[in-house]
């Protein structure tokens, strides 16, 4: 489970870096959704899995953001 968060999180990295602001929102919600299951299993903390959330959101709409500006 925890190597799936793992590819869940690199997953959303790639896409931003690579610019896919579409794949980058979807792979968010699917980590997301992993981390939230993963801590209801306690495979994680709730706290950790809120922190790795955000960053994850905040990367992806960052990415989102500098789109529409450019």
């Amino acid at each position: 489970m925890r190597s799936a968060l793992k590819t869940a999180t690199k997953k959303v990295s790639t896409a931003v870096g690579d610019g896919d602001v579409d794949a980058a929102t979807e792979r968010a919600l699917e980590a997301s959704r992993a981390f939230d299951k993963a801590a209801s299993k306690g495979i994680v903390h709730k706290r950790t899995a809120a922190r790795h959330k955000s960053r994850i959101t905040k990367a992806a709409n960052t990415a989102a953001s500098s789109s529409a500006d450019a």
